[in-house]
């Protein structure tokens, strides 16, 4: 199984993002993120991910 979880603590992290995207990913895993601005972010970047496939 190839499927794996990225990891975003505390806010997100644009450069990790990038890095750690794999079309097979499972998931992420987003915790204690201090501004809605970050999620807001972390969701644009995941959707802009999946139709760009």
């Amino acid at each position: 199984m190839k499927k794996f979880m990225i990891g975003m603590y505390g806010k997100y992290d644009d450069i990790k993002f990038n890095r750690d995207f794999r079309e097979t990913f499972y998931g992420i895993e987003a915790c204690l993120f201090g501004d809605e601005s970050d999620i807001e972010k972390l969701i644009n970047n995941t959707k802009r991910k999946f139709i760009n496939k």
